[in-house]
């Protein structure tokens, strides 16, 4: 969809309504320049899949864990997707079993020998995510595009926990930034 802006200022508030709502961004036009407005949700999901993409090798990387985990869960390719959820809104908790990528334990292994600080946050995120895999600690961010399904936390300013969560696993994809 495409306003003016002049159009766009006198209905603010219902466009504000509007992103938020449906999810699709609203392209305003103006001799000065176009710009979108768009959901702050969308707009950190989209913020987190860039920044998980920006390095080529850590590209590679999520690409092919991303590929296995399709490869092995035939359905993951019509990924189901999970909404933000409140606590006590009805989501299932306690999801028991966990897989990792040989990737993501690659990386969690690194983390255990260099550094058992980062592991133990790794653990407790993990914790998280099997208790509510779309809130908690770590900023969780529903990534976009070709990540569409998969989730993303911070384990701290650089390295992220990049997983698939559904009803009966939650499916660990990486867990270290590559360069």
């Amino acid at each position: 969809m495409a306003i003016s802006a002049s159009e766009a200022r006198q209905r603010l508030f219902p466009l504000l309504e509007q992103v938020n709502t449906d999810h699709e961004p609203v392209r305003i036009t103006s001799k000065a320049g176009d710009a979108v407005l768009m959901s702050a949700d969308d707009y950190d999901s989209w913020q987190e899949t860039v920044y998980l993409l920006r390095s080529p090798e850590n590209a590679r990387r999520l690409m092919e864990a991303v590929a296995r985990d399709k490869a092995s869960h035939p359905g993951t390719g019509r990924v189901h997707q999970l909404d933000r959820r409140t606590p006590g809104d009805g989501w299932r908790r306690g999801v028991s079993s966990i897989d990792f990528d040989p990737d993501a334990w690659e990386d969690f292994l690194f983390w255990l020998a260099s550094d058992r600080k980062t592991a133990r946050r790794i653990v407790r995120l993990i914790g998280e995510i099997q208790r509510d895999p779309c809130t908690g600690i770590g900023k969780p961010e529903p990534l976009k595009g070709e990540l569409s399904g998969y989730w993303s936390r911070r384990i701290d300013d650089e390295h992220r926990l990049v997983y698939r969560a559904d009803d009966n696993e939650v499916k660990i994809l990486k867990a270290r930034y590559h360069y």
